[in-house]
């Protein structure tokens, strides 16, 4: 009877989460929404080419695997900024908190992109009015140890988006 319980949870579960990856599609055809969270956060996970999903046992776990955070043994800040190319620069700053087999975690990644041009489909050259836009995602994660070989973690994240004249 244990069994159907954990099974019918699991269903649940992944109903539920299946069920919101609807809403970070994109309302435009060939558009992707909340794209900035492509481009990754911590130098190793960046020299490793983003397979660090396994690895992270650091602040960056709210990024890449929050189950990462019971890893941490002690409290962590982390901040990193980049310099991208054509006036892109990116943020992010997080914060763990770990309590014996448990840990909370805070984080708060941005790209801003700059200035651009604004183009319509009538003028894609440019109509000489410029604007700024900046992404912003807010995460809460909370990550556990189920046992000395398993651990699992939860994250919810918030993504906005900022244009301006």
């Amino acid at each position: 009877m244990k069994v159907k319980k954990i099974g019918m949870v699991g269903v649940i579960l992944l109903l539920i989460f299946s069920g919101s990856s609807s809403f970070s599609l994109a309302s435009q055809p060939g558009t992707t929404a909340a794209n900035f969270l492509k481009i990754p956060v911590g130098a190793r996970a960046s020299a490793m080419g983003g397979a660090y999903t396994a690895l992270c046992q650091d602040t960056t776990a709210l990024y890449w695997n929050p189950a990462g955070l019971v890893s941490c043994e002690e409290k962590e800040l982390f901040a990193m900024y980049n310099s991208w190319f054509q006036d892109i620069s990116q943020g992010y700053f997080g914060a763990v908190y770990p309590r014996e087999k448990r840990a909370f975690g805070f984080a708060i990644n941005y790209v801003d992109f700059g200035q651009m041009k604004r183009t319509t489909w009538e003028n894609p050259t440019g109509t000489g009015e410029k604007f700024n836009a900046t992404d912003i995602c807010v995460s809460l994660g909370y990550g556990w140890r189920i046992s000395s070989s398993l651990q699992t973690g939860i994250a919810i994240a918030l993504s906005l988006i900022h244009i301006s004249e």
